[in-house]
C-alpha cells in the first residue's frame, strides 16, 4: 500500500513536469483543422486558409489531434489543452514505468529511470502532436512482450491505426519497433494496413521523405550542432543546456554499454531488441526535434544494464544518472512556468486583440508563427504563411520572408506581390520600417511587441484612428520631426495598450522632447509592472542598459553606475556552444557616456565607445559614434 502511495505521488509530481501554458504557433494550425473537419464532416485535401497557396494540396497528417485538441478547448478552453499535454507526459512515463516492471526491474531502479527520462523529455514537450509520438512508444514497448496472449496480440494493430490518425507522420516509427521485436506475420500485416488507415493513405505514411526539404527552412529539424550555428542569442540560451544535458546523458549512456561490451558482453546479446532500439538515442544528433523521443527508446535498456550491475557500480550509475535528471529538471522549470493556459509570447498580443474587436478581415500578412493563431481567432481572415512547413515548399512564401528578413527584398515589393491588406509586423525588425512611410498604408495600433497596419481603404472602411507621427521600429518611436504629435499619438496608443513597452516608448519620446524626469518616472513604472519574474538575461540585461541611458540623462550617476555593473552580469553570462562567450550590448555606449558626463575620464570614455562602434550593426549608430570619438580625439 506504502509503495503505491508513493508511485501516485511520483508520476502527480511528474505532471508538474509536462505543464506549462500553450506556447506553439504549430497547435493552432491543428486545432482549426480540428475546428474545420468538425464542420465539414470531412478531411482537408487543400490549402482554404492562405492567400499564397490557397488551393495547393495539403495532408493534414496528424488531424486526429487537430479533432481532440477542438473538442478539449470546447469544453475546457486552455487551461485544458495544458493538462491534455500534461497527461500525455504522464502517461508515457507510466507506460515507461510499467514496461520497466515487466521486465522485472527493482522498484527503486524503476523510479529513477523513468524520473531522469521524464525530465529529459520535458525538455522538449511542446503544445504539438509530435507529444504523442514518444506516448505511443512507450505504449508499444509496454504491450510487445504480452502479445504471446493472443487477444492482446491484436492490440497492436489497433495501436498503429490510432498512432496513424493522431500523428500519422510519425507512425512509421511503430512499424519499425515491431519489425524489430519480430512480431507474427499476421500481426505485422494487419499492422501495416492500420497504418495506411487514416484517411490519406501513403501520403501521410511518407511524410518522413519531405523532412530533408522543410529542415532547410525549420532549425528543429536540424543536428544539435547545427541547429545552434545560425541561431540568435535568445535561441542559443534557450537550447545550449538542453543540449548539454541531452549530450552529458547519451555519454554516460554509451559508457555504460561499454561496460558490458567489455565486462559481459552476454548481458547485451541476451537484451538485442532493446539494444537496437537503444541507439535511436542518436537521433537528436541528426535532428534535435528527437530529443522527446529517444530517451523513451533507450530507458529499458539502461534500466536493465544498471540492474546487473555490482551493487556499488550500480549506485554509483544510479547517482550519475540521477544528477543528471535534476540538472534537466532545473532547466526545464527555468525555461518554462508552471501554469495552464495560453502563452503571452506571442499570443498574448495585443494585436490579434484589436483586429477582433474591430472585426478587421483581409489578406494579413504576418510572422509564420502567428498565422495559425490569426486563423484559429479570425476564422473568416486569410493568412499569409503558418506552421505548415510541408504546404510551402512548393511555393516561394518561405523563401520570400527569408530574403526579407535578410534585406535582400523589400516589404513594399512583398505586400504589393502578394496583395496583403493588413500587416502584424514585430516591432524590432527593421524590415517594416519602409511600411509606416507609404501613404497607402497606415498604421492603427502599436502593441507590446508587435503592431498593426493595413491599407488607407481598410482604415477608412473601418472608420480606424490612425497614427500619422509614431514609428515603433525607431527609438525614439516618431517620424522624423514630429516628436511633440508622436507624444499625443503615443499617449492614445496607452490608453489602449498600456504595456511595458508602450511605458518605455513614452518615455522615450519624454526624454527627445527633454523632459527627463517625466521620461524615468514613466520608465520605472514600467520595469516595475510588467517585467517582474523574467529571468532571461537578455530581457534584464536590456532593461539595465534602459535605466543607465535615462539615468546618465538626468545627470544621476550614481544610479547609472548601480544599472551598469548590473548589465555586466548578464552580459558576460557564457555561451557553452558559441564563439562568443558575452552577449553583445549597448553597455559600452553607456559606460564611456557614464565617463564623459561622470567621471571626466576621457581615456576610458574612448575606449567603450571604440568598443561599441566596432560590435554595433547599426550604421547610423556606428557614425554617430565614430563622430563622438573624432571629437574626443580632439
Amino acid at each position: 500500500m506504502r509503495t503505491r502511495i508513493i508511485e501516485v505521488i511520483f508520476f502527480l509530481l511528474l505532471g508538474i513536469l509536462f505543464l506549462h501554458p500553450v506556447n506553439s504557433g504549430d497547435f493552432f494550425h491543428h486545432i482549426t483543422t480540428g475546428r474545420d473537419i468538425v464542420a465539414t464532416r470531412s478531411l482537408p485535401r487543400i490549402d482554404t486558409w492562405t492567400f499564397t497557396a490557397n488551393g495547393k494540396p495539403w495532408i493534414a497528417h496528424s488531424w486526429g489531434a487537430g479533432v481532440l485538441f477542438y473538442f478539449v478547448h470546447t469544453l475546457a478552453g486552455y487551461d485544458g489543452i495544458s493538462v491534455l499535454f500534461a497527461g500525455i507526459g504522464v502517461l508515457t512515463a507510466l507506460f515507461c514505468y510499467l514496461s520497466l516492471k515487466n521486465l522485472k526491474v527493482a522498484w527503486l531502479i524503476r523510479l529513477i529511470i523513468v524520473f531522469v527520462t521524464a525530465s529529459i523529455i520535458s525538455l522538449r514537450w511542446p503544445s504539438r502532436p509530435e507529444v504523442f509520438g514518444p506516448f505511443f512508444v512507450s505504449f508499444l514497448l509496454y504491450l510487445l512482450p504480452q502479445i504471446k496472449d493472443r487477444r492482446r496480440a491484436y492490440l497492436v494493430p489497433l495501436i498503429i491505426w490510432i498512432w496513424s490518425i493522431i500523428y500519422g507522420s510519425s507512425v512509421f516509427l511503430g512499424i519499425g519497433i515491431i519489425l524489430i521485436y519480430g512480431v507474427r506475420l499476421p500481426i505485422l500485416l494487419l499492422s501495416l494496413v492500420a497504418a495506411l488507415a487514416n484517411g490519406y493513405g501513403l501520403h501521410s505514411f511518407f511524410y518522413l521523405f519531405l523532412i530533408p526539404k522543410v529542415a532547410d527552412h525549420v532549425g528543429e529539424w536540424l543536428p544539435m550542432a547545427k541547429a545552434l550555428d545560425p541561431a540568435s542569442p535568445g535561441v542559443v540560451l534557450f537550447y545550449q543546456y538542453q543540449i548539454l544535458i541531452y549530450s552529458l546523458y547519451t555519454l554516460t549512456a554509451i559508457m555504460l554499454i561499454v561496460w558490458f561490451m567489455l565486462r559481459n558482453r552476454m548481458v547485451l546479446k541476451t537484451h538485442i531488441f532493446f539494444l537496437s532500439i537503444f541507439f535511436a538515442l542518436f537521433l537528436p544528433f541528426v535532428s534535435v526535434r528527437f530529443i522527446n523521443l529517444a530517451p523513451v527508446l533507450a530507458a529499458p535498456l539502461i534500466a536493465l544494464l544498471i540492474a546487473r550491475l555490482t551493487q556499488k557500480t550500480s549506485v554509483a550509475a544510479v547517482i550519475i544518472f540521477l544528477c543528471m535528471g535534476i540538472a534537466a529538471c532545473v532547466v526545464r522549470f527555468a525555461t518554462y512556468p508552471v501554469r495552464t493556459g495560453l502563452s503571452a509570447i506571442p499570443f498574448g498580443s495585443s494585436s490579434l486583440q484589436y483586429l477582433s474587436d474591430f472585426n478587421i478581415t483581409g489578406n494579413i500578412f504576418a510572422s509564420q508563427e502567428l498565422g495559425g493563431y490569426i486563423k484559429w481567432r479570425i476564422p473568416t481572415s486569410y493568412i499569409f504563411y503558418d506552421t505548415r512547413d510541408d504546404l510551402y515548399i512548393s511555393t516561394n512564401v518561405i523563401t520570400d520572408m527569408k530574403r526579407l528578413s535578410q534585406g535582400q527584398t523589400d516589404v513594399r515589393t512583398l505586400l504589393r506581390t502578394y496583395n496583403a491588406d493588413i500587416v502584424i509586423g514585430e516591432i524590432d525588425h527593421a524590415m517594416y520600417t519602409p511600411l509606416l512611410y507609404l501613404n497607402t498604408w497606415k498604421l492603427v495600433h502599436v502593441g507590446e511587441s508587435t503592431f498593426v497596419a493595413v491599407q488607407a481603404s481598410v482604415a477608412e472602411k473601418y472608420g480606424l484612428i490612425t497614427f500619422e507621427a509614431l514609428d515603433p521600429t525607431r527609438v525614439p518611436p516618431a517620424k522624423p520631426g514630429k516628436l511633440t504629435e508622436a507624444k499625443a499619438e503615443m499617449a492614445s496608443v496607452l490608453n489602449r495598450d498600456a504595456s511595458a513597452e508602450n511605458y518605455i516608448r513614452m518615455a522615450e519620446i519624454l526624454l527627445a522632447l527633454g523632459k527627463t524626469q517625466d521620461a524615468i518616472r514613466m520608465i520605472e513604472h514600467a520595469t516595475i509592472d510588467s517585467f517582474q519574474g523574467m529571468i532571461s538575461p537578455i530581457v534584464n540585461l536590456g532593461l539595465s542598459e534602459i535605466r543607465a541611458k535615462f539615468y546618465l540623462a538626468d545627470g544621476r550617476c550614481n544610479e547609472a553606475k548601480t544599472a551598469l555593473i548590473a548589465t555586466e552580469k548578464y552580459r558576460t553570462r557564457p555561451f557553452i556552444f558559441s564563439p562568443h562567450n558575452q552577449l553583445f550590448s549597448a553597455v559600452n555606449r553607456y559606460w564611456g557616456q557614464y565617463y564623459i558626463v561622470c567621471e571626466r575620464d576621457i581615456a576610458k570614455a574612448r575606449d567603450y565607445l571604440l568598443k561599441y562602434a566596432i560590435q554595433t550593426t547599426n550604421a547610423r549608430e556606428r557614425r554617430n559614434i565614430e563622430e563622438l570619438l573624432d571629437t574626443l580625439n580632439k
